[in-house]
């Protein structure tokens, strides 16, 4: 019997689908993570991505998004989920690194 596959957009679907999810998983390891710095950053990514579609057709958003959830799979700290959820505000979305830097502070932009 043949397995149906799944599309590459479908395998690459994030677990964590919104911000309260996210916080959730980084809680069960990491309670004492900056979850207000977490979600400006989730905030921050959504609007600078803000009408881009993936070529899937999807919100482009899914894929910072699933950068996070990966870090938080790995149990990383709150500067990786950060940037994790940032990384592509500044090739893709036109965001200066000297925004990231008053929003987000001298680490996250050089991580960035």
């Amino acid at each position: 019997m043949e397995q149906s596959k799944k599309s590459r957009t479908e395998n690459q679907r994030p677990a964590v689908v919104d911000l309260e999810s996210l916080i959730s998983k980084i809680r069960d390891y990491n309670p004492e993570a900056d979850f207000g710095l977490i979600g400006k950053a989730f905030e921050f990514s959504q609007i600078a991505h803000e009408g881009q579609k993936r070529a899937s057709g999807e919100p482009y958003f899914v894929h910072p998004l699933a950068t996070a959830n990966n870090l938080a799979d790995y149990k990383m700290d709150t500067a990786s989920v950060v940037v994790g959820l940032l990384h592509d505000t500044v090739e893709d979305a036109g965001v200066s690194l000297q925004v990231i830097r008053k929003e987000f502070g001298d680490e996250i932009t050089d991580l960035v």
